[in-house]
């Protein structure tokens, strides 16, 4: 069993480094490395350069994650291929235990597993859990997602069964692979934590209405992933799209909330960075009249020039 690791990158280099090393502090080591530099303008190629006896460095033009994930995947000559972007961190377990998984279970097709959240400066923030030996169908997935990327390793030839990554998905390609895998191979878990995700405002995950756009695209796309008009399909794509609308509400009811303490607070300039995140997930939320008199309150105080957080 070969393992090649890809690691996408788009301007990021100050997390690639760390990302890099995760890879190379691995028990169970990869056999491939593969950094692909997705357009950047940072340092990225000059931190990819650092490990040039161990990391093999593809440059393309910027045409965004999928693209990359795609360019790495074709680069590779391994018969797994393990996720990782490049401001993400692997645990030194990640590919050891999730061998001895795939030794114990040859047929699965795709492998994830528990991993940590952390924020923007690497603290942890909370634990997700999987349950070990877990199988998921494609019912599952397009209901919800609970696979973190940087867990994720997978039989690189189901690439040419299923087809590649859909830059279509905007954000959410990966939840449509695990879709289109799991309709046809099983998914399966490991119940260690194998990896690290970081969750901060700028990432892709925190572009709300982008996020929702791919996740409407990829569940309309897969809502008979079985094929034949499987009713099963139909009622988790259907499900799919309520628990989406019901996240969009959510993350825009909860930059309310962080608007509201850096209004009460005296934090005006983060109070607006809020509310536009807020009313740009859910535009609906300026019919609400006590959203409507703060915004004013603060249009009010941004107009006298008061304003703490400058």
């Amino acid at each position: 069993m070969r393992i090649a690791a890809v690691i996408p990158c788009y301007n990021q280099a100050h997390y690639l480094g760390e990302a890099i090393e995760s890879v190379l502090a691995q028990r169970r080591p990869a056999d491939e490395v593969i950094v692909v530099d997705d357009g950047s303008t940072d340092e990225t190629a000059q931190v990819a350069e650092r490990y040039a006896r161990v990391v093999r460095y593809i440059r393309q033009a910027n045409a965004g994650l999928a693209a990359a994930r795609n360019a790495g995947i074709r680069a590779a000559t391994s018969d797994w291929v393990a996720l990782l972007d490049s401001d993400d961190v692997w645990l030194p377990t990640r590919l050891a235990a999730q061998e001895a998984l795939v030794t114990a279970h040859p047929e699965v097709g795709l492998v994830h597993g528990s991993y940590e959240r952390i924020d923007k400066e690497g603290n942890l923030v909370d634990t997700r859990r999987h349950e070990a030996g877990l199988m998921l169908d494609a019912h599952d997935l397009l209901a919800y997602n609970p696979i973190a990327v940087c867990t994720t390793l997978f039989r690189r030839s189901l690439v040419a069964e299923i087809g590649e990554f859909d830059a279509a998905a905007c954000g959410c390609e990966d939840r449509d692979m695990w879709i289109r895998i799991a309709a046809r191979h099983p998914v399966m878990a490991v119940a260690e934590p194998i990896g690290r995700y970081r969750v901060y405002a700028t990432s892709m995950s925190a572009d709300y209405r982008r996020m929702h756009a791919g996740r409407m695209y990829l569940l309309r796309k897969n809502q008979d992933a079985h094929g034949g008009g499987c009713r099963g399909c139909r009622d988790a794509a259907a499900q799919g799209i309520r628990n989406a609308r019901a996240t969009l509400r959510q993350a825009a009811r909860w930059e309310c909330g962080a608007g509201f303490a850096a209004y009460e607070a005296g934090e005006y300039g983060l109070a607006w960075s809020h509310y536009r995140r807020a009313l740009a997930a859910w535009p609906g939320l300026i019919r609400d009249v006590g959203l409507v008199r703060v915004l004013a309150s603060l249009a009010k105080r941004s107009i006298t020039g008061y304003n703490r957080s400058r």
